[in-house]
């Protein structure tokens, strides 16, 4: 590796202990176009696979075609399909915080 010099930053080292370790969180952003299916497996596998699926916060940017919804299932939707519920009704411990369509917003 080349040599460094001391002027230059360091990153600051994490401060991690047992009981934040403990109650840490972790925020999984996924952008998806027009692939709600995909992206439902992909959720569905990182909560079923996650140590402690309580920590985890998943936030869904999403593309879709709302003018053919039954072609183009939101990524929500599916999920909800695969987990057996219907939109908006989750197991405990689940919350749909909110949905907005971009084009809402057009004046």
């Amino acid at each position: 590796p080349p040599a460094t010099s001391k002027s230059e930053p360091k990153p600051i080292p994490p401060q991690i202990t047992t009981s934040s370790h403990r109650s840490s969180t972790i925020f999984v952003s996924i952008p998806q176009f027009r692939d709600g299916k995909r992206c439902a497996r992909t959720i569905q596998r990182l909560f079923a696979t996650a140590s402690h699926p309580e920590r985890l916060t998943v936030g869904i940017i999403e593309q879709t075609d709302t003018a053919h919804p039954s072609e183009d299932p939101t990524c929500l939707e599916s999920y909800c399909a695969l987990e057996g519920y219907a939109m908006g009704e989750h197991k405990k411990g689940y919350q749909h915080k909110g949905e907005r369509q971009a084009d809402w917003d057009r004046v």
